[in-house]
């Protein structure tokens, strides 16, 4: 999932880091939670950058649902390589299904080289979007991922 709509960079005076999602964007964000919820996700987990807009982001979609525990890996910062985040990501393989909550174009990169498709590498990802890949018993190799669905913040 990539974070919600954040205070737009020229409107925020402290690092980007720290840059907070939007009024907007925690709305939408705690909208798609309870979508998830009235869909009955089984997510107890979810995995997020430690920038503020996907802290912010997974721990509004936790609370609208009503469950997950939220870790923060430094590992979906933005600029991480994908073989960076697959890395992290080993050591939560078979404590699946998770959510994970980043930054474009990381997360973008890094499901296509999972699934190898393109197009969500060439077409990116909106905020708040959402796209479920299921990897089975191939962990995370690279190109053995399949995508489930993907699903937008208006689509909840």
């Amino acid at each position: 999932m990539r974070h919600g709509e954040a205070v737009p960079r020229s409107e925020w005076e402290g690092s980007d880091s720290s840059r907070p999602l939007s009024k907007e964007g925690r709305a939408d964000v705690e909208r798609a939670g309870r979508g998830m919820a009235k869909d009955d996700w089984s997510i107890d987990l979810i995995l997020c950058s430690p920038y503020q807009r996907a802290k912010e982001t997974a721990t509004l979609v936790a609370s609208s649902r009503g469950r997950g525990d939220v870790v923060s890996l430094p590992e979906l910062a933005p600029g991480v390589r994908p073989d960076a985040i697959q890395e992290a990501l080993k050591p939560y393989f078979g404590k699946e299904p998770f959510l994970i909550v980043g930054h474009i174009p990381d997360l973008a990169l890094f499901a296509a080289r999972l699934t190898e498709k393109t197009d969500l590498w060439e077409g990116g990802l909106a905020p708040g979007e959402v796209v479920a890949l299921e990897t089975g018993s191939h962990g995370l190799s690279w190109g053995q991922g399949t995508v489930l669905w993907r699903r937008k913040l208006e689509e909840w």
